[in-house]
């Protein structure tokens, strides 16, 4: 806290804290010493009880001292070409594809002394202000002016209005513990998710025709506190705003596709979801082991999602749905569009592969032995009745499993 003046310069015992946190060796106008014995309530009672040892907690603040001391540090540079550190580490945003649309700019440092936006240092070293200053809304301006003859719903004040809410919102209530990487994949996953709900309608937001990177860019170095992007190179940074870009774009454009083909395979709505979720989380998993490879994708992306599918199902990926009908799922998802996008340049849906990938992937992730062709796997029981098998009651129970069954088939049936 700079230059925080608890007791005003006020009288007897009314200590100031500033840059150094003098609390022993500061005195007040009385003499006593700073938030030491002589502090007194309005009913006179001691507060605080004795002071420290002279000395203690740095140097004095001074007689009721309120402003920090003026030092010789220098702030973060703003605008393109972020100045992290001395001697100009960072240069204007270097992504390979956008190097010829960055802003023009020499990073200035700002001069040193207390921020006016909240910046709190601790131990000397932790920076929480913002290391960007008001990039966002230039690079949200600099991109409408570019794709203003796209968007025919919209006037162009409407959407830089629109963008400004999508990634401001981004940033809010966002909590800063975890690693960078993870917490640039949150703010991304914030801002493009509003801009798919917003904007999902748009042809223009899946032509590839518009490119959100420096938005992204800026809206990262305006939220994020200065200390979190103090240490990192900025190729690093570039390459973890980039690849959670892609991959947080990609999830939104998949969404969609899952939820219109798992339906037309499926049946039920808890199966529905324990499909949807099973895909959905495989897709996520296969996608974070980074493959360049289309078939190694796809391999992964089905061993994954019948790892889920087993855990939802109490180990028989089966008894939720039959191997064959996950494989005409996948063929429909890749007929639609659901391989990534950037792994699908100049190459074609691995479709040769399913069949036998979903065979092996059930296998692997079915307890006990699973043959393709056998019928569902009973489903198991668990805790403390993981050894019992369905209630029989001296072949009561069969009896009515098997009317069940009956009934089910005919609604089935019925409902085709």
């Amino acid at each position: 806290m700079f230059g925080m003046n608890y007791g005003k310069k006020g009288g007897a015992g009314k200590a100031a804290a500033g840059p150094g946190m003098g609390y022993s060796a500061g005195k007040g106008k009385g003499g006593a010493a700073a938030w030491g014995g002589a502090e007194e309530w309005d009913d006179g009672s001691a507060a605080w009880g004795a002071a420290p040892a002279k000395g203690a907690w740095g140097p004095p603040a001074g007689k009721g001292a309120a402003g920090a001391a003026k030092g010789p540090a220098k702030g973060a540079a703003s605008g393109p070409g972020m100045n992290y550190q001395k001697g100009g580490a960072w240069g204007a945003p270097a992504y390979p594809q956008m190097a010829a649309a960055a802003a023009k700019g020499v990073a200035k440092g700002a001069k040193g002394g207390r921020s006016k936006t909240g910046e709190m240092a601790m131990n000397g070293e932790t920076n929480w202000k913002p290391a960007g200053n008001g990039m966002l809304y230039q690079a949200i301006s600099e991109a409408v002016s570019a794709m203003g003859h796209l968007e025919t719903e919209w006037d162009a004040e409407k959407l830089d209005k629109k963008l400004r809410d999508y990634f401001n919102k981004a940033g809010k209530n966002m909590e800063w513990f975890g690693t960078l990487k993870q917490l640039i994949g949150k703010y991304a996953d914030n801002a493009i998710g509003s801009i798919y709900a917003g904007l999902g309608d748009r042809e223009w937001l899946y032509s590839g025709e518009v490119d959100f990177l420096l938005i992204l860019d800026a809206g990262i170095k305006d939220y994020f506190p200065g200390y979190m992007l103090k240490s990192v190179a900025q190729t690093e940074f570039e390459q973890l705003v980039l690849t959670n870009y892609e991959r947080a774009f990609d999830e939104c454009r998949f969404s969609p596709i899952l939820s219109e083909k798992v339906p037309e395979i499926v049946s039920g709505p808890k199966i529905k979801k324990k499909v949807w979720n099973s895909i959905n989380e495989g897709r996520k998993d296969a996608w974070n082991e980074g493959h360049e490879d289309l078939e190694a994708f796809t391999r992964s992306w089905i061993n994954h999602t019948a790892k889920h599918l087993s855990t939802a199902s109490g180990g028989s990926p089966d008894g939720t749905l039959p191997s064959d009908q996950m494989s005409a799922l996948f063929l429909s998802l890749f007929e639609a569009g659901a391989l990534p996008a950037a792994l699908m340049q100049n190459a074609e849906a691995p479709v040769g592969i399913v069949e036998e990938a979903v065979v092996l992937a059930y296998g692997d992730h079915t307890e006990g032995e699973w043959h393709p062709d056998s019928e569902p796997a009973a489903k198991k029981l668990k805790g403390v009745f993981a050894d019992w098998g369905p209630a029989n009651y001296g072949g009561k129970g069969e009896r009515v499993f098997a009317t069940r069954e009956a009934v089910a088939a005919k609604k089935a049936e019925a409902e085709a």
